[in-house]
């Protein structure tokens, strides 16, 4: 932090509200290092021993923890889904972040979502689409990869794949059509009048 003000006057300042202060002489302070914020105020007094006003509090945040997954979700409900059909899944941040993810789903043929863009936001969505191939009996994430960072610039560490089931629901995804495997017909003995089938 770098102060300004009369020159020659010392100035005094303190951290967190704290009734303790400290001189600096040279007009510049090292910053807290711990996380959290910190409101930071100042004052002079000059040789003749006048003290000035405390300067406005400004406050620094601290933080050094990286950004982390908090969880994958999804619109929709439990229950049977076909080829075509659309979803709405979020991604949700334990901070506001800026990047992009990519989520690989548990389908047969292997479905990707992409969350691209995503800035100074703590969610993010993106629409997914079933194509064919994209089947399972309980949808839910495998896999997440991408770059994201926080507001301080720290880097995502942790792509926690545990989001089992999207909260609980039991979503089936089933692409493929069915078939008619034979057609057959029975007809009674002896003749039969036209129009009729038995």
């Amino acid at each position: 932090v770098t102060l300004s003000g009369e020159t020659s006057a010392v100035f005094h300042y303190s951290v967190n509200g704290g009734a303790s202060e400290a001189e600096c002489n040279d007009e510049t302070f090292t910053t807290p290092t711990t996380e959290g914020r910190h409101p930071i105020t100042a004052y002079q007094v000059d040789i003749a021993g006048n003290k000035s006003l405390w300067a406005d509090a400004i406050e620094i945040i601290v933080d050094t923890a990286p950004p982390a997954i908090k969880s994958i979700s999804t619109t929709a409900g439990s229950g049977s889904y076909k080829k075509g059909d659309k979803f709405t899944i979020t991604a949700e941040f334990t901070e506001n972040v800026t990047g992009n993810i990519t989520v690989t789903l548990n389908t047969t043929t292997t479905a990707k979502v992409t969350f691209a863009n995503i800035t100074d936001s703590n969610t993010a969505t993106a629409t997914y689409t079933t194509l064919s191939g994209h089947d399972t009996n309980a949808l839910k994430a495998n896999s997440v990869s991408g770059s994201i960072t926080d507001t301080a610039g720290n880097n995502i560490t942790i792509f926690d794949s545990g989001f089992a089931n999207f909260a609980g629901k039991n979503i089936k995804i089933d692409t493929t059509a069915p078939e008619i495997s034979s057609f057959s017909m029975t007809a009674h003995s002896g003749s039969t009048k036209t129009g009729t089938l038995n």
